[in-house]
């Protein structure tokens, strides 16, 4: 699962998460993958311990139109 670091944060100095899981068979196509909910609030509570984090973001983007790799 790709994750992103991104300078995009509630004040100066903080950060998002960018959580992208795909899955492929051929990795010529890709979907995202439908994470279960209780384990997407598990990894969204750790990540927001992190003090300099401000947004988890779930990207649900297929390839295509999207690559696996984050643009």
């Amino acid at each position: 699962m790709p994750v992103v670091l991104v300078p995009v944060g509630a004040a100066k100095g903080k950060f998002s998460i960018v959580l992208r899981p795909v899955e492929s068979e051929e990795a010529m196509t890709a979907n995202f993958y439908p994470m279960d909910k209780n384990v997407l609030q598990s990894l969204c509570d750790k990540i927001q311990k992190v003090e300099s984090i401000s947004y988890v973001f779930y990207d649900i983007t297929n390839k295509p139109p999207g690559t696996i790799e984050w643009e």
